[in-house]
């Protein structure tokens, strides 16, 4: 009864236990040596019940299991609090020695407010204020403010810090394949007959042709033209010469057979 006259205060007692829960967890993970096991259950911890000395916590655990950039960035974090007054030389210390095995990188660009993801991670807004730290590797950034953004995948040295100068631009407008194929086309060439069973060959009725294609119809493996050709006979002196109609149908067989 009292939980439905009181409903957030039952909630918050039920995070209170979860976070008791989750963070004994981590004490056991921590002392078994799974240190980024612990740190993970010190995180959530925090996220059911924000006490400060949890970021401590999760910041050692990530310190000895090794993810060092976390580590600094959670250090760093506690250090912001105050909290701290008997371990900030500590922290302060081994922030020091920390940083030398990772890379600072700051990201800057030519829009204010833009923001900022490196490796799928949100790092805040344009202007950055601080660096952040990252590991050894390859990783993204990428910058976005509407429809602007910029991105670039990069390594950084340890040790040292970076700036990276991101141009914030729209993004390019690809060309629609439906209005920009080809519809029409003039068609000049000659051409001949050749009568296999007469006594034309070579052939002496050649010809010019003149007419006109029209693509109709167009999808990924075939298209189909309507084709008009004006065939003019050199052969019989200009005097003979007609319309011919007809249906192109095209295959694009590389769809269905490689080559």
């Amino acid at each position: 009864m009292f939980c439905l006259l009181q409903p957030s205060v039952c909630l918050a007692d039920e995070a209170l236990e979860a976070a008791k829960a989750r963070y004994e967890r981590g004490e056991k993970n921590f002392e078994a040596g799974k240190f980024l096991d612990a740190a993970a259950d010190f995180e959530e911890t925090y996220k059911l019940s924000p006490r400060n000395a949890l970021l401590y916590d999760a910041a050692r655990a990530y310190d000895k299991g090794g993810n060092t950039a976390r580590a600094i960035e959670l250090y760093e974090a506690f250090l912001r609090t105050g909290d701290n007054l008997s371990e900030e030389a500590e922290i302060r210390e081994r922030l020091e020695d920390l940083r030398t095995k990772v890379a600072l990188v700051l990201v800057r660009a030519n829009k204010d407010g833009a923001r900022v993801t490196i490796d799928g991670r949100d790092r805040g807004t344009t202007p950055m204020i601080a660096p952040v730290p990252v590991g050894s590797g390859l990783h993204k950034i990428e910058v976005h403010l509407g429809d602007l953004s910029w991105r670039v995948e990069q390594e950084f040295e340890n040790g040292l810090t970076h700036t990276v100068n991101a141009e914030l631009a729209a993004a390019p407008v690809l060309p629609d394949p439906e209005k920009h194929n080809r519809r029409f086309a003039a068609v000049l060439g000659l051409g001949g007959v050749v009568d296999v069973t007469g006594t034309n060959f070579p052939p002496s009725q050649a010809s010019l042709l003149f007419g006109f294609e029209y693509r109709a119809v167009e999808r990924k493996s075939f298209a189909v033209d309507a084709v008009l050709r004006i065939p003019l006979e050199v052969g019989q002196s200009w005097t003979n010469s007609g319309l011919v109609p007809g249906v192109r149908i095209v295959l694009d067989l590389s769809q269905r057979v490689p080559l």
